[in-house]
């Protein structure tokens, strides 16, 4: 995958997601990585509203997208696309590793198990009210993102990370609770953790 930087990022930091999409073995795939100088706040596709995402592009172009996402999206050579807003790619680096490597395991995740993005799509519907990690696709990007901010910023400051998630938004300790709990029974294989889910609930 290509990496686009639309917004002036500090070379400290464009090292930092260059090892990062490195580790990961992002050069494996094709498509491109976007860090934008925008958020979307009120576009009329509430996909751009989000912080960060990324879409298999080979089900489709989503036409309705600002304009130089459109180009990148449309490029022949684009299987995979990950895009970050504004807010995240200027966000407190150890958090914008933590969405970048997310975002990545989401592209490894549609290569390897490419029936998974429908069968998390039924399930998302059957768990609205829910935390997104319970769905074993969301909850496995979620190790992923951990473990690569633990190999490159240390243990002591994943813990202080989550710390400071908690102080700014009450919500965080729980989910963190619940992160941990799902630890303790994962076994890693997303297709039968989501198959599981989806019987558990009919």
């Amino acid at each position: 995958m290509k990496t686009v930087f639309r917004i002036d990022v500090p070379d400290q930091r464009k090292q930092l997601i260059i090892r990062v999409g490195g580790q990961m073995g992002i050069e494996k795939y094709c498509g491109y990585v976007l860090f934008d100088d925008s958020d979307y706040a009120d576009y009329p596709n509430p996909k751009w509203r989000k912080r960060a995402l990324h879409l298999d592009v080979r089900r489709g172009v989503e036409e309705i997208s600002p304009e130089h996402i459109v180009q990148l999206i449309s490029s022949p050579d684009c299987d995979h696309f990950v895009w970050l807003s504004k807010r995240i790619v200027e966000s407190e680096l150890v958090h914008m590793v933590w969405v970048y490597a997310h975002e990545l395991r989401h592209v490894i995740q549609d290569t390897l198990y490419p029936e998974l993005s429908e069968m998390t799509g039924h399930l998302r519907k059957r768990l609205q009210d829910r935390y997104a990690i319970e769905m074993p696709q969301e909850y496995d990007a979620e190790l992923a993102a951990r473990d690569i901010v633990v190999q490159f910023f240390g243990e002591e400051e994943y813990q202080a990370y989550r710390c400071r998630e908690a102080a700014r938004d009450s919500r965080a300790t729980e989910y963190h609770r619940k992160f941990d709990e799902l630890a303790s029974n994962w076994t890693g294989d997303l297709i039968a953790e989501t198959r599981r889910i989806i019987l558990s609930l009919e």
